[in-house]
């Protein structure tokens, strides 16, 4: 009996030694340990009542953003909008940037496409309730409004969170997780296994990419078309593809590693491109359970070099107080535009010295 008792002890023990260790590389993995600073800028909050801006997409010729407002906090599942801010008029105000849009709306990614005779398409992803998860597509009338044109659903939507927009409508999208099972969510969540895909949009079908990317958060398209950025937040890099722009192919170029948990990209008039992280996952957890609690962010700029390198420098880090799980960030002249996953607010930055 004792002999018994001996192994099943040991067996207890083992058990949670095991658990204790996982636990403690998840932590360190996704920053539980890690310290972050107050912020060292002034920001100005711009207050925003129908609810949180997840993603932010500019118009840098109309200097107008769009917002996917969505009351992320609320009780119960409520229906969003695009929202458009003419960054021009004094004060900012808010009001619809679409028209038509299905009745069971609820907004998460955005993209913005502009063609060459200057012509626009507004996508945005969305997760109506009770229903397969879509692509919104809105053209730009000569109102100046976004009306509904179409929508695209199918299988390879497992979990859309992000998309670029490379034609009218054509598309990239990222999938935040591709597992199947409990024991490949896990393995995504633990060591940041990639389950997740890339998919294709050729203005007909959908196509899966690429298959392997660890629970992507962003994704957007160089200014000039040939590279795609894809924000893989469980792997804490940023993933760099090139394209070939008739056939949907993409070939890895590098993998750019950050402090953080990467949420979306902005490609700002320069050409760089600005990734929003969150600092802390263990800390984004504490703030979804209870708004009081703050949650960090980091700030990267990724630029090529010359010679072909590419770096990612941090150019903001925070630890949350002015703006928690802070999951975008807009470089925009002299100026730095952040939204948040939950916040009912945008802040306005100045841009940080490069």
């Amino acid at each position: 009996m004792k002999a018994t008792l001996k192994v099943i002890g040991g067996f207890v023990g083992a058990i949670v030694v095991l658990t204790v260790a996982v636990a403690g590389f998840y932590a360190g993995r996704t920053g539980a340990f890690g310290s972050f600073p107050p912020a060292t800028d002034t920001c100005e909050a711009f207050a925003l009542d129908g609810g949180s801006a997840e993603d932010i997409v500019v118009d840098r010729v109309r200097n107008l953003a769009y917002i996917s407002a969505l009351d992320r906090r609320a009780p119960q599942p409520v229906t969003g909008t695009v929202s458009v801010i003419d960054l021009t008029a004094v004060p900012w105000t808010v009001s619809d940037g679409v028209v038509g849009a299905p009745a069971n709306f609820r907004p998460h990614g955005l993209s913005l496409y502009t063609a060459a005779d200057g012509e626009q398409t507004l996508m945005a992803i969305s997760h109506p309730v009770g229903e397969g998860h879509r692509v919104e597509i809105f053209d730009r009338h000569d109102d100046g409004v976004f009306h509904h044109a179409k929508s695209v659903s199918g299988e390879a939507l497992f979990k859309p969170n992000d998309l670029a927009a490379v034609g009218p409508r054509q598309f990239f999208l990222v999938n935040d997780t591709g597992a199947r099972t409990a024991w490949q969510r896990a393995g995504e969540q633990v060591i940041g296994t990639g389950y997740s895909t890339l998919v294709h949009f050729d203005g007909e079908q959908l196509s899966e990419v690429l298959d392997d990317l660890a629970s992507p958060g962003g994704i957007n398209v160089s200014g000039d078309g040939g590279w795609l950025y894809i924000a893989e937040t469980q792997a804490k890099r940023v993933r760099i593809m090139s394209r070939h722009r008739d056939t949907g192919a993409v070939v890895e170029e590098a993998r750019v590693p950050l402090a953080g948990l990467p949420d979306n990209i902005d490609v700002a008039a320069d050409g760089a491109a600005w990734i929003t992280s969150h600092g802390s996952a263990i800390g984004l957890v504490h703030h979804f359970i209870d708004p009081a609690n703050a949650s960090p962010s980091i700030v990267n700029r990724l630029s090529r070099s010359s010679d072909g390198t590419w770096s990612a420098p941090e150019v903001r880090v925070s630890d949350g107080r002015e703006l928690a799980a802070a999951s975008v960030a807009v470089r925009l002249d002299d100026q730095l535009l952040m939204g948040s996953i939950t916040e009912r607010k945008i802040i306005v930055c100045p841009a940080p010295s490069l």
